[in-house]
């Protein structure tokens, strides 16, 4: 019973504790990641290279401030030049806690743990394929411009490259 009443009043913590972590500012949650990550890989590289613990420590420190530097900046950067990137990703972190909200209400309510439904014939739109408007194969060009100034001659174009062929060749033999 008393091992019971630990787990539960660790868990009721840590589940206040990601409720306030919810509240923070992301900068600040993007800072904080990218301090840990150099805090863990800091003292991971100075314990395997058998650095002094002083040392390690120092160095922790210092590339947890510039990481944490470093992530806020970076979100600054994005959330000032690329804003459109956030909202992308609030809206899909919305969007699965709105469906993991669902799926727990639809599970509860039907009885179904999974939700799977097959899909119908008319679940899909028809899609045309692009055969229809291109122009017919006897044409024999790979590249097909409409209303192009200059078309496509392979003769013009051989031409053009024997010229810049030979203005190179002139060019190295003047030097």
């Amino acid at each position: 019973m008393i091992l019971f009443w630990a787990v539960y009043t660790e868990l009721s913590d840590i589940l206040k504790m990601i409720k306030i972590l919810k509240r923070i500012n992301p900068e600040y949650k993007t800072a904080a990641v990218f301090a840990f990550a150099a805090l863990f890989v800091s003292s991971f590289t100075g314990v395997i290279a058998g650095i002094k613990f002083g040392v390690v420590l120092a160095r922790m420190l210092f590339s947890a401030v510039i990481f944490a530097g470093l992530g806020w900046g970076a979100f600054f950067v994005i959330r000032k030049y690329v804003p459109e990137l956030l909202a992308s990703l609030a809206s899909a972190a919305a969007d699965d806690d709105s469906e993991s909200s669902e799926d727990s209400i639809s599970s509860d309510e039907s009885g179904e743990s999974d939700g799977f439904t097959e899909l119908g014939g008319g679940d899909f739109p028809r899609v045309d394929t692009a055969g229809e408007a291109l122009p017919s194969a006897s044409m024999g060009k790979h590249i097909v411009e409409e209303n192009s100034d200059f078309p496509y001659e392979p003769e013009m174009m051989a031409q053009a490259v024997r010229t810049m062929m030979s203005k190179d060749d002139q060019d190295h033999e003047q030097r």
